[in-house]
């Protein structure tokens, strides 16, 4: 586990951990300010789920923003004809739209190939 004075730290500024992580704050600002090494917040948090779940909602929510203005950004290129974005979006995010490549796989045996080949009998011995 994370060492205790770290995970003290953490704990008692929770509320101020989880307001910088929400507004996008770097995990190096965000140990700056509460007194720790990046190492030892990342540390702490990986050691408790709890912490974990806390820190990773907080992201989320920056994601969330994040996406938001993007998708604002992407209907206003598509009132103007624009559709690049939208495509790019649709096939990242839409089972439908998505780009598949069909790859066929076929695994052989060395004997296999071999035989194919005419180098060895049914058997597995030399012809």
């Amino acid at each position: 586990m994370a060492n205790l004075e770290a995970y003290e730290k953490v704990v008692q500024n929770l509320n101020i951990v989880k307001a910088m992580k929400s507004a996008g704050q770097t995990d190096r600002e965000i140990a700056e300010r509460i007194g720790i090494t990046v190492k030892e917040l990342l540390e702490v948090i990986g050691s408790d789920n709890y912490l974990k779940e806390i820190y990773e909602r907080a992201q989320e929510k920056v994601v969330a923003g994040i996406e938001s203005k993007f998708i604002e950004v992407m209907e206003e290129k598509l009132e103007e004809g624009d559709t690049r974005d939208a495509k790019w979006y649709l096939e990242r995010v839409s089972p439908k739209y998505q780009k598949k490549d069909n790859v066929m796989v076929s695994v052989k045996s060395i004997d296999e190939v071999i035989r194919n080949r005419g180098g060895l009998s049914a058997e597995g011995e030399d012809v």
